[in-house]
């Protein structure tokens, strides 16, 4: 057990060294927003760039003159499309062409005053979202409808928020006033409305988050 514990240990330095290798440096001054399954990075520094030959140059996606978008609710889908969210008119666009032409969804059913905090997608089809009330909103159909629910979580704020391509859908719930962090929940699409915590910390006292008692850690 030991020799074969000795073989492991030494794969996963040898694995290590060399994964090292594949990082570059990329002199930038802005924000990272994300990266498209081409290779192209996004990243915001008043206007939306993207560079398609790893940061050596930058084209301008998106200006900065319009003052419609939340430049920080940006994605990109696992076929490339490229998502950003509009929060007066709370609509979503996309662009399929690195920001050359747009198109928007249908409006999502949020209130006058609601921002969105994060926006996730999972494909071209599921998009899902957070707001400063802590909403979630989504889409199954690529922004021809949308649906909302409420978490009820007065003193909180949704930190992350995490979708896979299999319908699941983490997000990480913030207690601001007691400034720690309450727990990460987990659902589906199909079953927004109920949740499960599966790494907690702090002390859950919101009846409207399901969860079950003994998923307080990463298995």
């Amino acid at each position: 057990m030991k020799r074969l514990l000795l073989v492991l240990s030494f794969c996963f330095v040898i694995v290590g060294v060399k994964a090292q290798n594949i990082w570059k440096p990329i002199s930038y001054s802005g924000t990272f927003l994300g990266a498209g399954p081409d290779g192209s990075i996004y990243c915001y520094d008043n206007d939306i760039t993207c560079s398609k030959d790893e940061g050596a140059t930058w084209q301008i996606t998106l200006p900065a003159y319009d003052y419609r978008y939340n430049y920080y609710c940006f994605t990109v889908s696992p076929e490339g499309r490229i998502y950003l969210m509009e929060d007066k008119e709370h609509r979503m666009w996309h662009s399929d062409n690195n920001g050359l032409t747009w198109q928007y969804s249908s409006p999502i059913p949020l209130g006058e005053f609601y921002t969105a905090t994060h926006i996730y997608a999972a494909s071209n089809n599921i998009i899902v979202g957070s707001t400063t009330f802590n909403n979630l909103f989504w889409t199954t159909d690529g922004g021809v409808t949308w649906q909302i629910t409420e978490l009820g979580e007065s003193d909180c704020a949704i930190q992350d928020l995490v979708v896979k391509e299999n319908g699941d859908v983490y997000f990480c719930l913030y207690n601001y006033n007691r400034m720690l962090d309450q727990g990460v929940y987990h659902s589906t699409i199909n079953d927004m409305h109920n949740w499960e915590v599966v790494a907690f910390d702090g002390i859950l006292r919101s009846p409207q988050v399901a969860h079950q008692a003994g998923k307080d850690e990463w298995q």
